[in-house]
């Protein structure tokens, strides 16, 4: 799958935020849908997962589980996305995280997402 880099803006630890610039004219938007052009949703989902692996860039980080995805509104060409993810449920071998992913002052996108380390 094709994305866009994230740029982190804050890791405090347990919250942490970055922003997506989408381009209006990136190529994903056609055909999807004709007409009224809005990007999948497993980009955003995608997004959180590129976040935290910036911010815990440890060997063996596996995403294992998306225990919840709600999806708001659409997220449209040239729309800015920002992303803030609150670390929870820390344990020895992983984490949950709960992420919402907006435009502006929007919510498009609520998840919650389940990783695990694993031996290398």
């Amino acid at each position: 799958m094709r994305g866009w880099p994230v740029r982190v803006t804050e890791d405090a630890g347990d919250r942490i935020r970055s922003v997506v610039e989408i381009a209006a004219n990136d190529p994903v938007f056609e055909g999807h849908y004709p007409g009224f052009p809005i990007l999948p949703g497993l980009y955003l989902v995608q997004y959180v997962d590129s976040t935290v692996r910036a911010v815990r860039c440890v060997p063996g980080l596996r995403m294992v589980a998306v225990e919840r995805v709600r999806f708001l509104r659409p997220v449209r060409p040239g729309d800015a996305v920002s992303v803030e993810i609150g670390v929870r449920d820390e344990e020895a071998d992983g984490f949950r995280c709960s992420a919402t992913v907006s435009t502006g002052t929007e919510a498009v996108c609520e998840m919650r997402l389940r990783y695990r380390q694993e031996a290398a």
